[in-house]
């Protein structure tokens, strides 16, 4: 299904060769295509998966002892082994697409977003075509 969502930011004078900027929340069950295509014509693609954070929860808690405080022992040296900048990076990033759908107020997903929640279009996997899309939306505006 495809939904088209676009704000009302857009500047009347907008130019319409301005650089664009992407971002993509999607999941595992959503790959994203066409990406190289969008990067040969110099956009920037930032894409955001839902399923990071529970990668890297499942990579901190891998083979960890069966006992408890064994378990407990093992996960403090390997934070301590990370470090805690390392640690915080890793959570930062690895949660990076609930955080920014937070920001921009995303209902769903995939969620194509266009200069920093300019417009959304949700629904779409194939950047070629959510592209396509914005800049019909920023033409008739």
């Amino acid at each position: 299904m495809l939904v088209v969502c676009f704000s009302l930011k857009v500047n009347a004078n907008q130019n319409l060769n301005e650089k664009v900027y992407i971002e993509v929340i999607t999941s595992d069950a959503y790959p994203i295509s066409e990406l190289n295509q969008i990067q040969k014509q110099g956009i920037s693609v930032r894409i955001y998966n839902l399923e990071d954070g529970k990668r890297m929860v499942s990579q901190l808690e891998a083979n960890l002892p069966k006992g408890e405080q064994a378990a407990k022992k093992a996960m403090a040296l390997r934070i301590k082994k990370l470090g805690d900048h390392a640690l915080k990076k890793k959570f930062s990033d690895a949660f990076q697409a609930i955080i920014i759908g937070t920001q921009y107020g995303l209902t769903r997903h995939p969620a194509v977003v266009f200069n920093h929640g300019q417009a959304v279009v949700y629904g779409v996997t194939d950047l070629t075509h959510a592209l396509t899309l914005y800049r019909h939306w920023t033409v008739s505006k």
